[in-house]
């Protein structure tokens, strides 16, 4: 009976471990899912910021008759 008590203990001690190192990698994984968000919004800001560069440059391109209108 010993046995099994001390292979009990041993098991517990495995799982607290176990939840231990769940708990870091959620932790781990909120990080990398925080930065990942962060960078879509900056991909998204350049791609608004170039959208609106390039219709400020078409816009100049037509005025100074630089470039033919559509």
């Amino acid at each position: 009976m010993t046995n099994h008590v001390r292979e009990v203990a041993d098991l517990h001690g495995k799982v607290e471990k176990l939840s231990d190192d769940v708990h870091e990698l959620k932790d781990s994984v909120s990080e990398l899912v925080e930065a990942w968000r962060t960078a879509n919004g900056l991909v998204k800001f350049t791609k608004w910021v170039a959208g609106i560069a390039s219709a400020v440059a078409i816009i100049y391109g037509v005025v100074t008759g630089k470039v033919p209108a559509p």
